[in-house]
């Protein structure tokens, strides 16, 4: 059924009003209520930034310059996904895993510090020339002294020799010792035939007994 026409015919102060055909200004404006039920309405802007007042989704950085076709927080969002997901370009001064080191020259090294890399020995006279002392003897010497009760040399000092062993040859205990030697200062060589003592060293030995005179043998390893 066909609704009627009206016709309104406006006295004096009266406003006509032409809502909802097309309202032209706020003030002509009708207030909307959406149910409670009502699916979600899309919002979109047509262009950034958003209009002053708006609420914003933050502030750019200065120098700052957002992800090519990105555009507001998806954008950036996007941009910083990439980078994240790819390789980070570090700059900065790094020290390599392996220094190269260039030397013309090393300046002589003290004696007695540690030393790098081979080292040749001079084996002109081992011993003498050097501190290295072979294994065994190239020459072994045997004498026989008779001890006194006063400091007696038992053997001269050699700087090649390796050891000097003494041997008792009677029951009289000897003193052995350096050159000043006595009997209640020296190193014991027990009164009993065979008792030996093996000294490695290169300086003189002397020795003494208590009263009489005693034997002994003297092997000289050099």
């Amino acid at each position: 059924m066909a609704l009627p026409t009206v016709s309104v015919t406006p006295g004096a102060g009266a406003t006509i009003n032409t809502l909802p055909n097309a309202p032209a200004v706020t003030a002509n404006s009708v207030s909307v209520a959406l149910a409670t039920d009502q699916a979600a309405v899309p919002v979109t802007a047509s262009s950034l930034p958003l209009p002053s007042g708006a609420a914003q989704d933050g502030a750019d950085g200065t120098g700052i310059t957002p992800p090519t076709g990105g555009s507001g927080i998806r954008g950036w969002l996007s941009g910083i996904y990439s980078k994240l997901s790819g390789t980070i370009a570090v700059s900065g001064t790094f020290w390599p895993a392996t220094q190269p080191v260039s030397l013309t020259s090393l300046p002589a090294l003290i004696a007695g510090s540690a030393l790098i890399g081979k080292v040749g020995v001079d084996q002109t006279t081992p011993g003498t020339t050097n501190g290295v002392t072979e294994v065994g003897s190239s020459n072994w010497a045997v004498t026989q002294v008779s001890v006194a009760t006063t400091a007696t040399s038992i053997v001269a000092a050699r700087s090649a020799r390796q050891a000097v062993v003494i041997t008792n040859l009677g029951s009289t205990p000897v003193y052995l010792g350096g050159s000043g030697v006595t009997t209640s200062a020296g190193a014991l060589l027990p009164g009993v035939v065979g008792a030996s003592k093996a000294i490695p060293t290169s300086a003189a030995i002397y020795g003494i007994v208590v009263s009489g005179a005693q034997s002994v043998s003297v092997e000289e390893l050099y």
